[in-house]
């Protein structure tokens, strides 16, 4: 392990309850007046325990029957496979142009973008309505903002107690999985230079020397399965969001450093901070609403290596000391 991993180890167990606070607290209340798109989602297409009974304390707090019980969570796998639309619209957009066209095809992209989230979150919103009644809509809304402030505190938690218990070892960041198509085993990653490497593209000479090794890598473990993927793709969301790698203001080591986003904190994707509290208004880079808070991108069948399950999401360890 070389001085700056160590230096990396270090800086995360003494920094992380210190920056991570500060990171993780402002703005962390939500009190939801409407719905917020991707939530039932998240509730009803992640593989966690913890969710699982959510799910049931849901029914009871808001008393749904068998027939609202299973209509809302045939609502949240068709926001899933929506929003996976979504996300296939900007990887299909971003592999037919070229540099040039993106800069200038980029507005027509967000107004086309911006008009399908915003229909998909009424289509969403009056479909609960529908089935719930406006009065248990409300209940609805009521529960979930409570609910969702104590799952950011429950996965705030989950992650000192990690670190705390100093059960990783080496570098790990405990970050939220999602899936996109791509054809063939592998990950994507918020950090665009890593793909560059790995399939010989040309990087720019500022950066090149951090990202010298390739082809790089990452393990990923969740609950008893372990498996390591090639990175093949960038994203979710950003492309210039290297998590796992500190702030250069700290000075310490000699990079690669974080790019984007160094006010939060290490093993923080900005994807996550901007859905769960509204960090950059809720955007990601590129100025799109973050629908969220994946920090890595798993091919089907890589997520199915994991024993998850059509458009099944989840909340994972991943092991980044191969990475720049």
């Amino acid at each position: 392990m070389t001085i700056v991993h160590i230096k990396r180890i270090v800086s995360l167990i003494l920094l992380f309850t210190i920056i991570a606070n500060i990171g993780f607290c402002e703005n962390n209340s939500h009190s939801l007046r409407q719905y917020k798109l991707g939530l039932l989602s998240y509730l009803y297409n992640t593989a966690d325990d913890k969710l699982k009974e959510d799910i049931n304390k849901l029914a009871l707090a808001i008393d749904l029957n068998k027939h609202e019980a299973k209509t809302l969570k045939d609502i949240a796998l068709f926001e899933a496979e929506e929003m996976l639309t979504l996300k296939m619209l900007y990887y299909k957009w971003r592999g037919t142009n070229k540099i040039e066209a993106l800069k200038i095809n980029k507005r027509l992209y967000m107004n086309e973008l911006h008009k399908k989230i915003t229909d998909l979150d009424s289509i969403i919103t009056d479909r609960i309505i529908k089935l719930l009644g406006k009065s248990k809509y409300n209940s609805f809304l009521q529960w979930a903002s409570k609910w969702y402030n104590e799952e950011i505190e429950y996965r705030i938690n989950k992650i000192k107690s990690l670190f705390n218990g100093n059960q990783l070892g080496v570098i790990a960041c405990y970050v939220y999985a999602t899936q996109f198509e791509l054809d063939e085993i592998g990950v994507a990653l918020p950090d665009k230079y890593i793909k560059f490497a790995n399939l010989g593209w040309p990087i720019p000479e500022r950066y090149k020397k951090y990202y010298s090794n390739p082809p790089y890598k990452i393990e990923i473990v969740r609950g008893d399965y372990r498996e390591e993927f090639e990175v093949r793709d960038v994203g979710p969301w950003n492309e210039d969001d290297n998590y796992w790698d500190l702030p250069e203001w700290l000075n310490i080591g000699e990079g690669p450093y974080r790019r984007s986003f160094d006010e939060l904190s290490i093993c923080m994707p900005e994807a996550r901070a901007a859905f769960e509290r509204n960090f950059n208004n809720g955007l990601d880079q590129f100025g799109r609403t973050v629908l969220n808070p994946a920090g890595v991108d798993l091919t089907f069948e890589a997520a199915q290596m994991l024993g998850l399950g059509y458009l099944e999401n989840a909340w994972v360890t991943i092991f980044i000391d191969k990475l720049p």
